[in-house]
Protein backbone atom coordinates (compact mmCIF):
# COMPACT_ATOMS: atom_id res chain seq x y z
CA UNK A 1 0.00 0.00 0.00
CA UNK A 2 2.82 2.43 0.80
CA UNK A 3 4.19 1.99 -2.72
CA UNK A 4 0.87 3.23 -4.11
CA UNK A 5 0.97 6.20 -1.75
CA UNK A 6 4.52 6.98 -2.78
CA UNK A 7 3.57 6.84 -6.46
CA UNK A 8 0.62 9.17 -5.82
CA UNK A 9 2.86 11.53 -3.85
CA UNK A 10 5.31 11.69 -6.74
CA UNK A 11 2.45 12.36 -9.18
CA UNK A 12 1.15 15.19 -6.95
CA UNK A 13 4.60 16.78 -6.54
CA UNK A 14 5.14 16.61 -10.30
CA UNK A 15 1.84 18.44 -10.84
CA UNK A 16 2.31 21.04 -8.08
CA UNK A 17 6.04 21.78 -8.53
CA UNK A 18 7.03 20.74 -12.08
CA UNK A 19 9.97 23.17 -12.08
CA UNK A 20 11.52 21.63 -8.93
CA UNK A 21 10.22 18.08 -9.31
CA UNK A 22 13.57 16.37 -9.88
CA UNK A 23 15.27 18.26 -7.07
CA UNK A 24 12.44 17.43 -4.65
CA UNK A 25 12.55 13.72 -5.55
CA UNK A 26 16.16 13.40 -4.38
CA UNK A 27 16.18 16.00 -1.61
CA UNK A 28 17.42 14.84 1.80
CA UNK A 29 16.71 17.99 3.84
CA UNK A 30 13.40 19.53 4.88
CA UNK A 31 11.36 20.54 1.85
CA UNK A 32 9.62 23.30 3.83
CA UNK A 33 12.51 24.63 5.91
CA UNK A 34 14.78 24.77 2.87
CA UNK A 35 12.22 26.56 0.69
CA UNK A 36 11.36 23.89 -1.86
CA UNK A 37 7.72 23.95 -0.71
CA UNK A 38 5.89 27.04 0.53
CA UNK A 39 2.47 27.45 2.14
CA UNK A 40 0.74 27.82 -1.23
CA UNK A 41 2.35 24.58 -2.44
CA UNK A 42 1.17 22.83 0.73
CA UNK A 43 -2.40 23.98 0.09
CA UNK A 44 -2.22 22.70 -3.50
CA UNK A 45 -0.80 19.37 -2.28
CA UNK A 46 -3.61 19.07 0.28
CA UNK A 47 -6.20 19.81 -2.36
CA UNK A 48 -4.77 17.11 -4.63
CA UNK A 49 -4.63 14.59 -1.77
CA UNK A 50 -8.25 15.33 -0.85
CA UNK A 51 -9.33 14.96 -4.48
CA UNK A 52 -7.52 11.65 -4.90
CA UNK A 53 -8.38 10.09 -1.53
CA UNK A 54 -11.89 11.60 -1.26
CA UNK A 55 -11.05 12.40 2.39
CA UNK A 56 -10.57 15.73 4.12
CA UNK A 57 -7.18 16.37 5.73
CA UNK A 58 -7.60 17.33 9.35
CA UNK A 59 -6.34 20.83 10.21
CA UNK A 60 -4.31 19.14 12.97
CA UNK A 61 -2.22 17.47 10.26
CA UNK A 62 -1.37 20.75 8.52
CA UNK A 63 1.96 21.02 10.28
CA UNK A 64 5.25 21.88 8.67
CA UNK A 65 6.69 18.55 9.82
CA UNK A 66 4.10 16.60 7.79
CA UNK A 67 5.38 18.20 4.58
CA UNK A 68 9.10 18.00 5.29
CA UNK A 69 9.76 15.02 3.01
CA UNK A 70 8.03 12.73 0.53
CA UNK A 71 7.46 9.89 2.99
CA UNK A 72 5.60 12.18 5.39
CA UNK A 73 3.47 13.60 2.58
CA UNK A 74 2.65 10.04 1.47
CA UNK A 75 1.37 9.24 4.97
CA UNK A 76 -1.29 11.93 4.56
CA UNK A 77 -2.82 10.09 1.59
Amino acid sequence: MMENKTALTIKIIKKVKPENYKKIMNYKGSLVDDGLLDSFDIMKICSEIETISKKKISPKKLKKLNFSNLDKIAKLI
